[in-house]
């Protein structure tokens, strides 16, 4: 009796001063979260009829890292899900979704409740679903990420069934999470999100890659750079009022001319069918800008170009000597990119005029024959990444012959650093925790440098905005909107219920989405630019005219460069 009245009396204090109730159970598996080892997964018990587990709410708050994606992995399990037999509840991933499984008497079936966009690999995360007897909700980081009502009432479990830390396990089946748990705490209640989020806020600083992106004061405008962050996350904080009108398209005269085809449509051997790209980073000319001005290289005549976001007319152009295949990054007035060439180049955003060139490799410049055109045997294909005074890119296409890392100086153009690789570097490179990503071709998963190896301590880590499975090709955010690119058309959602709010037409297939001047702007891989925009008027169509002549960029434009 007494420790009941003690009890009682606990409670009473907490709910008068203001105190949090404490977890009902609590682990904390992993001492140091930078032990790169795997979790081992937990048998905590076998339960019988939910005896000690919340019944009427719950609440499961975890810190996790996954290393490894897989079919199914579980965080905190007390599950039994076997055909038609479903009861429990999961806290866990599918495939690269953070997902909250739940059953009740109501419906005795589980609610898989999934986070809408895919989680980072290697970096950790906070993970919480919650349940009043009502809603179901799954909160990624501090903020909710998905909702469900399907479920009421007490939650249902079976005679017996295992309790597991860091697998998804029941008597048929276990599937192991492939990574590190850190924290982990169960509620018999359901915690409101301003107690998630102060959660997250006040244990971020200890998990690397939690905290959010930090602004990079050197990038300027509306969309400096591919997918908007040096994280390629694609998330803006304008907001777009659908539905949206047609304001103009422009078909260029020259479409994409990509540096890989496409691959075979079957590999017999492997018993692989329908193969898809994954070599697409310059399928389309995608667009960076700030303000009415958006800017883009094209891999098919040489020139990077300024446009005028009212009309899509050019504004002021620039060759360089060979394609130009990635977007360039607006670095506040410096326009930065790499060509097959072999030079990374400067310009200034309003003018165009050149400003520096920078010969990317170590070798003595010559051309040899490549996609039918004359370049370098080292050409730039990575972005650039511009770090605070440094921009960031990679030279060289196979190892054996040389390929390098380098960070330039942005005003000067001067090579501060340049490093030997081992790896094929193409395609746009990310920060993600603290690190560099490069990618490498046809491996998804590509190649990091560490901050010492890249001179380097920025942890910009805002995750990528995941693709729509409809609509595979891009996809970016609004605070209350995903925007997603597909087979001839593009299309908006709803960000919390992913209800389908929009959608238009396009010529080919969407590879490229950016939001400037509070547009949207479409391209695609046959060459048209399209801008989408709250005004309802008659668009302005600029068709595609025969293919020009092109020739040599002026002289005068490369011998009044600076010379790095």
């Amino acid at each position: 009796m007494r420790a009941i009245s003690a009890g009682l009396l606990l409670c009473s204090l907490a709910a008068l001063t203001g105190l949090q109730a404490q977890p009902l159970r609590e682990w904390n598996p992993v001492a140091d979260i930078q032990d790169p080892r795997p979790f081992s997964p937990k048998i905590l018990g076998t339960i019988k009829n939910g005896e000690g587990l919340p019944r009427d709410a719950i609440t499961i708050e975890a810190w996790v890292r996954i290393d490894k994606t897989t079919r199914w992995g579980g965080i905190l399990s007390a599950i039994q899900d076997n055909g038609s037999y479903e009861r429990g509840w999961l806290l866990g991933y599918e495939n690269q979704q953070f997902c909250f499984a739940l059953a009740t008497e109501k419906t005795q079936r589980l609610t898989y409740l999934k986070a809408p966009d895919s989680y980072a690999t290697g970096l950790w995360h906070q993970v919480t679903g919650t349940y009043d007897g009502k809603t179901q909700r799954l909160y990624i980081d501090g903020q909710p990420a998905a909702i469900a009502t399907t479920q009421a009432g007490p939650i249902l479990y079976p005679p017996q069934l295992p309790f597991s830390l860091g697998a998804y396990r029941d008597d048929n089946e276990n599937y192991p999470l492939t990574g590190s748990v850190a924290h982990v705490a169960l509620w018999d209640r359901a915690l409101p999100a301003s107690e998630i989020l102060e959660h997250f806020n006040g244990r971020k600083k200890d998990f690397p890659g939690a905290e959010p992106a930090q602004n990079n004061t050197s990038l300027a405008g509306d969309w400096p750079t591919y997918q908007h962050d040096n994280s390629r996350s694609g998330r803006t904080p304008a907001q777009l009022s659908f539905p949206l009108n047609l304001q103009w398209s422009r078909q260029m005269n020259n479409p994409p001319r990509p540096a890989w085809p496409p691959p075979a449509k079957q590999d017999f051997w492997h018993n692989k069918y329908e193969l898809q790209p994954r070599v697409t980073y310059d399928r389309a000319f995608h667009l960076v800008g700030n303000g009415d001005r958006a800017y883009f290289g094209s891999s098919a005549d040489d020139q990077v170009r300024c446009i005028d976001l009212n009309t899509g007319k050019t504004l002021w152009n620039f060759f360089a000597e060979g394609p130009i295949r990635l977007a360039p990054t607006l670095a506040k007035e410096r326009l930065l990119f790499g060509a097959d060439d072999g030079y990374a180049y400067c310009l200034q955003a309003s003018t165009g005029k050149l400003l520096w060139r920078t010969h990317a490799n170590i070798n003595p410049p010559r051309r040899i024959p490549g996609n039918n055109r004359l370049i370098s045997p080292w050409p730039v294909r990575s972005s650039i990444v511009v770090d605070g005074a440094a921009a960031y890119l990679c030279a060289g296409l196979f190892p054996n012959q040389g390929t390098w890392h380098l960070a330039i100086d942005i005003h000067t153009g001067k090579v501060l650093d340049r490093k030997p690789i081992d790896f094929s570097p193409q395609g746009y490179l990310a920060q993600q925790a603290g690190q560099l990503r490069i990618p490498t071709g046809r491996d998804r998963k590509g190649r990091t440098l560490t901050p010492s190896q890249r001179r380097s301590k920025s942890k910009s880590v805002a995750r990528p905005v995941a693709p729509e499975r409809a609509f595979p090709f891009a996809a970016i955010a609004t605070p209350a909107h995903r925007i997603a690119g597909g087979e001839g058309n593009i299309a908006s959602f709803e960000a919390g219920t992913g209800k389908s709010v929009w959608e238009h037409e396009v010529p080919g297939r969407a590879y490229g989405l950016s939001v400037i001047g509070g547009k949207l702007l479409a391209s695609t891989d046959d060459g048209t630019l399209l801008c989408f925009g709250p005004e309802k008027v008659e668009p302005t169509r600029t068709l595609r005219e025969r293919r020009p002549h092109i020739t040599q960029p002026p002289l005068k434009q490369v011998s009044t460069a600076q010379q790095a």
